[in-house]
């Protein structure tokens, strides 16, 4: 039996030498009394739905009379309530709106590297590369290891076709700014200096006025990542991150409880990144993610918008609940890297982060 509210399975296949296929997952937010019943399919080597009537209903039946419990380990209820500081707004709204067709999760089907249109930090380049190496064994000798034998999750006609069960996510496109000249030069400086007319925006035409919306993509989009090992998931999780910290007179105007929220759960997903803590089953290892926060644009955009919301308040500074928000971020932070208070992880420049707007001079010669 599983407790109410929003639950991610995850697998993969076993090679006969031991070696694992990359890992599935979908996310399910069954109502009480509802049963969810997928069958193994050996060949395929995913879980596919069981649609024959008379199965579910035996099945159904064998559930609600507790048949299986003697099978099943019992529900890790000592980690329930770091699960749900991670799921707590994954409704069922926001996982129709951003799961695949047919609910799979799976690195091979998404889209190839280069394609995104950013430049990598050094910790992502090394987590794409491992990732996607199993999209290069999947298309080398029609799925063959090194040994002759199948790779998991392997296909015979390379990584395009190697996890048709499985699509890509509906993520929310988070460019707030135009770039094709619908702002001069200075309405695009103002723009990107503080993007909470962008996000504004963003909540009112993409999350219909609802930024519950918008916390439960946070959501959905880390732990796709770190259960799923989905890079993706990790592209639109700093997306979000670096659009909300990108925003200071929102975050003192009417999205003050978004922005207190939106710490809150990064601050959760930190602590759960801990490796004091222990991991969420099936997630990431821990080096991949220290590194991954070490080489991190956080470090950057924390202090800077801690410092711009200040600013913003003219003196005032942070209202009590963003206060102690940026309080159990800095927490978390520390416990996971043994880094000080945000507004003194380092002195800053504006040539430091990649994400900075960039200063031109425009006398200085092109060439």
């Amino acid at each position: 039996m599983l407790p109410p509210g929003p639950h991610l399975v995850s697998y993969c296949a076993k090679g006969s030498q031991g070696d694992f296929g990359p890992v599935t997952c979908f996310f399910t937010h069954p109502s009480a009394g509802q049963v969810v019943i997928k069958r193994w399919d050996p060949q395929q080597e995913y879980l596919v739905a069981v649609d024959e009537e008379s199965e579910v209903m035996q099945f159904t039946q064998a559930v609600h009379m507790f048949e299986f419990d003697r099978h099943l380990a019992p529900y890790d209820l000592a980690n329930l309530a770091t699960w749900r500081s991670l799921s707590a707004h994954v409704t069922p709204a926001v996982i129709d709106r951003l799961q695949p067709v047919g609910g799979n999760i799976c690195v091979l089907a998404e889209a190839p590297p280069g394609s995104r249109g950013r430049r990598q930090t050094p910790a992502e380049a090394a987590l794409e590369a491992q990732l996607s190496q199993r999209k290069a064994t999947s298309s080398s000798q029609g799925g063959e290891g090194s040994d002759g034998s199948a790779v998991p999750g392997s296909h015979p006609q390379g990584a395009l076709f190697a996890a048709p069960h499985a699509g890509r996510c509906f993520y929310t496109r988070t460019q707030t700014v135009s770039r094709d000249g619908v702002y001069d030069a200075a309405e695009r400086t103002r723009h990107n200096l503080d993007r909470s007319e962008g996000l504004d925006s963003l909540i009112r035409e993409e999350y219909a006025g609802d930024g519950d919306l918008l916390l439960g993509e946070l959501q959905f989009a880390f732990l796709a990542f770190l259960v799923g090992q989905s890079f993706a998931g990790l592209i639109q999780w700093r997306a979000l991150l670096q659009l909300l910290l990108g925003c200071f007179s929102a975050a003192l105007g009417q999205h003050q409880q978004l922005f207190a929220q939106a710490l809150d759960v990064l601050a959760a997903q930190l602590a759960a990144s801990s490796q004091k803590q222990g991991r969420v089953g099936g997630a990431q290892d821990a080096s991949f993610l220290d590194e991954l926060l070490r080489d991190s644009f956080l470090s950057h955009q924390l202090p800077q918008w801690t410092r711009g919301v200040q600013e913003e308040s003219d003196g005032a500074g942070l209202t009590p609940a963003l206060a102690e928000s940026v309080a159990r971020v800095n927490e978390a932070l520390h416990e996971l890297m043994g880094w000080e208070d945000s507004s003194q992880v380092q002195e800053l420049g504006l040539g430091d982060d990649e994400d900075s707007p960039a200063v031109v001079d425009l006398d200085a010669p092109m060439f």
